[in-house]
C-alpha cells in the first residue's frame, strides 16, 4: 500500500500541536525542520490525494522552473543529479514526492484533508480545523499554501459562450489533441513563454493575443551530464558551491538594477534589446515585442526559445486589446474576427487573494480577508498576523523576490522554528504580533518601494490597487536572512502557559 494511500485511510486525530495546511514546497519544508528540531507533534493537511503543490497542479507543456535547480532545492535535501539545469516540472514533483516518501513526514500526512474553516477559540488558546475529514484542534495554525494557486481568467464578454475547448495553464487538458488546430493563447508572461514554444510546432495555427509585452532574458539551459552528476555526488563542496554561485550572482547583479535603477538599468536594456534583435529579424514583430516598461517592473521572462517563436509561419502576435468572444473567435478592437479552436488562458493568479483566507475567522469573528482585499495583505515579518493568534503564514505578504522564493521559504520556515522554540523555552501558550509592530513593517515594505524599478509605472499584479506592497520584499535576500534570524520579543503580544509564568526577555534581539 502507497504512503499516500495510507495516509487517506487513517482517522484524522483530534488534537495536535501545530496544523500545516499545504503539502507543497513549503508545507514540506516546515515538515523537515520542524522534525529536525525535536517538534513532532503535527499534522500536514493536503485537499489533493498527492503532494506537489505548483509542481502538481501546472503541467502544462514546456513546464519547468525559471531558477536554476540548484538553487530552487532546499539546502537541507540537495538534489545532485538533476537532469537539466534548469529543471522540468515532472522532475520537481518527482523530488516533492521523494520528500513526502520520507517516513516521519509520511506518517503525518493527510491527503483529500483540505481546510474548510479555521476559528480561534481565544478561551482555550487553540484553533479549531475543519475538514472533510473531521475536526482537528490546534495550537499553532501554519498555512503553507503560496500565492500562485487562484487562478484568473480574462474579463472579457462573450467568454463563456465559447464554443470550442478552453482551459486555463493549471487545468490543461492532455486529452485534447491540439495537432492542426487553431489555438489562441491569452497571454504573454512567464507560463505564456513556456507554453509557446512547445505547442507552436504541433498546432495548425497559433494565435497570441499580448496586452503588454515583457522582458525576455536568456535561459543558458543545458542537459547535465552524468559525469557532472557523479562530481556532485562525490564532492557535495561542489553542489553548495554552485549553489551559492547562483544565488551571489542573483544578489549582486539583479537586486542593485532593481532597487536602484538608474544607468545601470540602461545598459541592461540596451543589451536586451540587442538579444530581442538577434532573436526577431522581423522589424515589425520585435517592435510589438518590446516592452514599454522599465526592466524589472515586472517580473522578466527567462527563454531562448520564447522570442524566436514568433518567427515561425503558423504563429501570429496579435496586439489590439480582445473587445469580444465569439462562439468561434476572438474579436478584438479594430474589428478583426480570429477563428479558433481551443482557447489556452495564460492568465496568471489573484496574488492577494491568499487561498483560505476567507476561511481562517480570528479574534471578534473576523476573517483574514476581512480588511486584504481593501487595503492589500499585511503581517510582521511576512508570518504572523494582528488579530490572528498562533497563526504564522510560511508563504505570506511580503516574501515574493525575484530570485529563489525556495531560499525565502527556507529562511520563513526557520524562524518559525524558532518561534516555537521560544514558546517552549519561555512557557507561552499564544503568541500574536502587535498592531504596531505589523503597521510599522508594511508601512516600511511600502515605503521602500518607492523608487524602485517596480513603481516606475507598470501596472503589475505585484502591486496592490491601492499601490501598497502586500507581495514583494523590497531588498535583496542577504537582508531577509537578517530580519529573521532573530526572535524579537517586542514585536508581539504573549500570553503564559496556564500557570501564568513567563521569562520571556521583554528586550528585542534585533532592530
Amino acid at each position: 500500500m502507497s504512503t499516500q494511500t495510507a495516509r487517506n485511510d487513517a482517522t484524522l486525530p483530534a488534537e495536535t500541536r501545530i496544523v500545516i495546511v499545504g503539502a507543497g514546497m513549503a508545507g514540506l519544508g516546515a515538515a523537515f525542520r520542524l522534525l529536525a528540531a525535536g517538534i513532532e507533534d503535527f499534522v500536514v493537511l493536503e485537499r489533493a490525494d498527492r503532494v506537489g503543490g505548483t509542481w502538481r497542479d501546472n503541467d502544462y507543456p514546456g513546464c519547468a522552473v525559471d531558477i536554476a535547480s540548484a538553487y530552487y532545492s532546499y539546502s537541507f535535501a540537495p538534489k545532485h543529479d538533476w537532469s537539466h539545469s534548469f529543471a522540468r516540472q515532472p522532475e520537481l514533483l518527482a523530488y516533492l514526492e521523494d520528500l513526502a516518501t520520507t517516513p516521519a513526514v509520511a506518517e503525518r500526512l493527510y491527503f483529500d484533508c483540505g481546510l474548510e474553516s479555521a476559528h480561534w477559540d481565544e478561551e482555550r488558546g487553540r484553533w479549531h480545523v475543519e475538514t472533510p475529514r473531521g475536526t482537528i484542534s490546534a495550537q499553532l495554525l501554519v498555512p503553507a499554501v503560496g500565492i500562485l494557486n487562484r487562478p484568473t481568467a480574462p474579463d472579457v464578454p462573450g467568454l463563456d459562450s465559447f464554443a470550442g475547448k478552453v482551459f486555463h495553464t493549471t487545468e490543461w487538458d492532455h486529452d485534447y489533441d491540439l495537432r492542426g488546430r487553431r489555438v489562441a493563447v491569452i497571454g504573454t508572461g512567464s507560463t505564456a513563454s513556456q507554453v509557446i514554444p512547445a505547442i507552436a510546432p504541433e498546432v495548425g495555427h497559433l494565435t497570441v493575443f499580448q496586452r503588454s509585452a515583457g522582458w525576455v532574458l536568456p535561459r543558458i539551459d543545458w542537459k547535465v551530464s552524468r559525469l557532472e552528476k557523479a562530481l556532485m555526488k562525490r564532492f557535495p563542496v561542489l553542489m553548495r558551491a554552485r549553489r551559492w554561485r547562483q544565488h551571489w550572482t542573483r544578489e549582486l547583479f539583479l537586486f542593485p538594477v532593481l532597487l536602484n535603477p538608474g544607468r545601470k538599468l540602461i545598459v541592461v536594456e540596451a543589451l536586451l534589446r540587442l538579444f530581442f534583435r538577434a532573436q526577431v529579424p522581423d522589424p515589425q514583430i520585435r517592435a510589438k515585442l518590446l516592452p514599454k516598461d522599465r526592466f524589472g517592473c515586472k517580473r522578466p521572462i527567462l527563454s531562448s526559445d520564447y522570442l524566436r517563436t514568433y518567427m515561425r509561419d503558423n504563429v501570429e502576435l496579435v496586439t489590439e486589446p480582445i473587445t469580444e468572444i465569439r462562439p468561434h473567435a476572438v474579436v478584438t478592437a479594430d474589428g478583426r474576427e480570429h477563428p479558433v479552436d481551443a482557447l489556452v488562458l495564460a492568465t496568471g493568479f489573484k496574488p492577494y487573494e491568499w487561498v483560505d483566507a476567507a476561511r481562517v475567522v480570528g479574534r471578534e469573528g473576523k476573517t483574514l480577508d476581512h480588511d486584504w482585499r481593501e487595503h492589500g495583505a499585511r503581517s510582521y515579518l511576512g508570518g504572523a498576523v494582528h488579530g490572528f493568534p498562533n497563526l504564522f503564514y510560511v508563504v505570506g505578504p511580503n516574501t515574493a523576490v525575484f530570485t529563489s522564493i525556495l531560499f525565502v521559504i527556507e529562511q520563513v520556515i526557520e524562524h518559525f522554528v524558532r518561534t516555537v522554540q521560544e514558546m517552549d523555552r519561555h512557557g507561552l501558550r499564544v503568541i500574536e504580533a502587535r498592531a504596531d509592530a505589523q503597521d510599522e513593517f508594511g508601512t516600511e515594505m511600502t515605503d521602500r518601494l518607492d523608487g524602485t524599478v517596480w513603481t516606475s509605472g507598470c501596472s503589475s499584479w505585484l502591486l496592490h490597487e491601492t499601490k501598497h506592497n502586500p507581495t514583494l520584499w523590497p531588498g535583496d535576500t542577504t537582508e531577509i536572512v537578517g530580519r529573521l534570524r532573530h526572535f524579537d520579543a517586542l514585536a508581539y503580544d504573549v500570553t503564559p502557559a496556564e500557570d501564568g509564568s513567563t521569562d520571556l526577555p521583554r528586550v528585542p534581539q534585533y532592530l
